[in-house]
């Protein structure tokens, strides 16, 4: 049994166990380890562990913000059946990039993009080969539909008897000018 200092700053021990108290204690290592095998505190090489039950933080896995702050930054792994990398959260036909703005749902000719500098788009990877798409600027293209009664197709635009073709050509069952 040991004890060295006074009631406010001390250095003690007995039955195994060290105490070291202060309001201003500095410990200062390239190494430490708190714990055992099981649950510890530990560091090296400018890395920290943090491990316990059902716990495990390692500095080149997760990232706690500022004291407070509620955030937090996963650089990889796997969570509810997606997979985190740096920048994207990924699953089969999906997947969130943050870096690039854009969420993808669907994979080939089958496939919805929403990409904050492009657009939207569905039917073909890229906007331009796309049958449905509508640009930041607002422009629509779609090779088919229906608006207002009318029916668009890639050569015409139709409805009750009035045909508008891309040849030029109008025709109609009852035309009034």
């Amino acid at each position: 049994k040991f004890f060295f200092g006074d009631d406010a700053t001390s250095i003690s021990g007995s039955n195994g166990n060290i105490k070291i108290s202060g309001s201003g204690v500095t410990v200062a290592t390239d190494k430490f380890f708190f714990g055992n095998a099981q649950t510890q505190i530990s560091g090296s090489n400018g890395n920290i562990k943090i491990s316990g039950s059902n716990l495990d933080l390692r500095a080149d896995s997760f990232f706690l913000g500022a004291s407070g702050t509620g955030k937090s930054f996963v650089s990889g792994g796997s969570i509810g059946g997606f997979t985190i990398n740096t920048s994207t959260l990924t699953a089969t036909n999906f997947e969130l990039d943050a870096s690039g703005k854009r969420i993808t749902l669907g994979s080939g000719n089958s496939i919805f993009v929403a990409d904050a500098d492009e657009g939207i788009w569905l039917g073909h990877g890229t906007q331009h080969s796309a049958p449905f798409a509508v640009n930041l600027a607002g422009a629509l293209t779609a090779s088919s539909g229906l608006v207002g009664g009318f029916d668009i197709t890639s050569t015409s635009i139709s409805s009750s008897g009035l045909v508008l073709r891309s040849n030029g050509r109008i025709t109609g069952s009852q035309v009034l000018f």
